[in-house]
């Protein structure tokens, strides 16, 4: 028997069945499982509430039970069966976070899924385990960002924008086809900028930069200019850009501190006033 078969269940829904291995357990991963097992390939890690939440929203959409221990359950089975693999921040736990110490990634299994699709290829397979044997668990930037990311991809997701056959795509700034830091574009424009995440269509690219507080004036001011080059290239392709500032709080990462966001938000406005005309009472 092979050890993974494509097959279809009694409504023609396409379903990854992996046969028994040593110490593995046999599984089947449904198609709609396979659409949030590429979502984790894209985030590299996603932080357990932020999948439970994905799973959620596409179990509510095909009518399934709706409740996070069944997702949870699901989860389990997953990762025992190499879909998934479960990892915890330690140092997130001692902190009095446990349950947002807890990140997921794809097991061997859901890679093997994913290229058996066509999603990706060997070279792309083998990028994702160094590129996680090389990286350590996010960091807290990278978790809001990953959050900010999930939120929207379900916010579309439920409301029918996002489906198979849509040209939508959310990925991470790094691995964007232009802006990307190994992007096949010329060296002057190669990681000219590079967002956290960037939201696409055929004629929109929505960059989202994840502000956590830190970075000064300078910092900021120096992204607009970059992003005003890019513009400039041909490689927007004739698209509209928008360019979201978006202040973490404990809307989107319960970790951090609360903080003031809305005086931050006022800061980073004024760092832009050389560069725009603000709209009267904005």
């Amino acid at each position: 028997m092979k050890q993974l078969e494509v097959v279809k269940d009694s409504k023609g829904n396409v379903k990854f069945r992996f046969s028994k291995q040593k110490n593995v357990p046999s599984i089947s991963l449904y198609y709609y499982e396979l659409r949030i097992i590429e979502q984790v390939y894209i985030h590299r890690y996603m932080r357990s509430s932020d999948l439970i939440d994905l799973f959620l929203a596409y179990r509510k959409k095909l009518g399934l039970t709706c409740t996070r221990n069944a997702v949870s359950q699901r989860l389990e089975r997953l990762c025992k069966g190499g879909i998934l693999k479960l990892r915890q921040n330690e140092t997130l736990n001692y902190s009095g976070f446990r349950f947002n110490s807890y990140f997921y990634t794809v097991g061997f299994r859901g890679l093997e899924a994913l290229l058996k699709s066509g999603y990706i290829d060997e070279r792309e397979v083998k990028r994702f385990n160094d590129s996680l044997a090389k990286s350590q668990l996010p960091s807290v930037h990278t978790m809001a960002s990953s959050t900010l990311a999930n939120n929207i991809y379900i916010h579309l997701f439920e409301r029918g924008v996002i489906h198979d056959k849509s040209n939508i795509r959310i990925v991470r700034g790094s691995q964007h086809h232009i802006l990307g830091v190994t992007a096949d574009v010329p060296e002057e424009i190669r990681g000219l900028i590079v967002p956290d995440y960037v939201v696409e269509t055929n004629n929109v690219l929505i960059a989202l930069e994840v502000d956590s507080g830190r970075q000064g004036k300078h910092v900021i001011t120096n992204k607009v200019k970059r992003y005003l080059q890019f513009m400039e290239t041909d490689y927007r392709k004739n698209k509209e850009l928008y360019v979201i500032f978006c202040q973490i709080d404990s809307s989107v990462a319960k970790y951090t501190e609360t903080g003031n966001r809305s005086k931050r938000a006022l800061s980073i406005k004024t760092f832009f006033d050389s560069y725009f005309d603000w709209p009267p009472g904005f």
